[in-house]
């Protein structure tokens, strides 16, 4: 691993690109306040990855309507979870991007138009009956 030393400007920056993509999500206090697990994380992860890389995979995380929280299904995601080595490698392969639903092919919510298709359905089957 790169033993590139990394500057607190650097950490302050990483807290601000956070804050800017990702301003569903708790903000995190100042770089001062940070726990040494925090600092280590933040350091790995601007040695590994850079800055831009990093704004990038905070943006992914403010598109994801699991990691934000506005699906209702889950809310603890934040700037340590998001840094967690593990957690960044699924955001970057796309684990936590929104789905598109799938729609069932030629599903109509029309009740008129499902009558109307019920019923000469029901007059097809009555015919071949009536014949055999």
């Amino acid at each position: 691993m790169d033993k590139k030393i990394v500057k607190k400007e650097e950490l302050e920056q990483l807290r601000v690109l956070f804050i800017e993509s990702c301003p569903s999500l708790p903000k995190p206090q100042d770089v001062e306040y940070w726990g040494a697990g925090r600092i280590d994380r933040a350091k790995r992860a601007i040695r590994r990855h850079g800055l831009e890389r990093i704004g990038e995979v905070f943006r992914k995380v403010e598109q994801s309507d699991f990691l934000t929280g506005r699906n209702g299904r889950w809310g603890k995601c934040g700037i340590d979870w998001v840094l967690k080595p593990e957690n960044f490698s699924k955001i970057t392969e796309g684990n936590y991007d929104n789905r598109k639903p799938t729609a069932m092919p030629n599903t109509s919510y029309d009740l008129e138009e499902a009558i109307r298709k019920a019923t000469v359905t029901a007059k097809k089957e009555a015919a071949l009956s009536a014949k055999n």
